[in-house]
């Protein structure tokens, strides 16, 4: 399931702050706010990890960012939003999640018409702020050993 920021409000394009507890509703079926009433989908957490005894993945996620954003909001909105991803309550909360994938990478968003700043380390201050925030339990490329033939 990807899950991203991508505002508080249709058409998306503002620099917002996500809501807290935003992520958790979302993969609950139960996200009734500023972006809109989610609650017709299913607790997807719940139907397709919990219940199929099955591992979920978030192959992607990432917070909206334009590219007119100052800096310090950008570092502001993609750190409130790698807070809740990364959070305690979802390490525990959500057991069945295996993996997550920030998607670090800046692109043209035709729903946007524009460039959005999606990723993480095109900026130095946000790099190290993500890298000072991950919790110990996160496992990244580094941490992992070299697969051999």
């Amino acid at each position: 399931m990807t899950i991203y920021h991508w505002g508080d409000s249709y058409p998306w394009g503002t620099d917002s702050m996500p809501e807290p507890g935003k992520l958790t509703d979302q993969l609950t079926g139960s996200y009734d706010g500023l972006g809109g009433d989610d609650t017709v989908f299913p607790d997807f957490y719940t139907e397709y990890a919990v219940e199929q005894g099955k591992p979920m993945a978030i192959p992607e996620t990432a917070a909206f960012v334009s590219a007119d954003a100052d800096d310090e909001r950008g570092l502001a909105i993609r750190r409130s939003w790698w807070q809740q991803v990364f959070s305690e309550e979802v390490h525990e909360r959500f057991e069945h999640i295996r993996l997550i994938s920030w998607f670090n990478w800046d692109k043209y968003e035709a729903e946007v018409d524009g460039l959005v700043r999606w990723s993480l380390t095109t900026d130095g201050a946000t790099a190290e702020a993500f890298g000072a925030d991950l919790p110990d339990w996160v496992l990244t490329s580094d941490d992992l050993e070299p697969q051999g033939p």
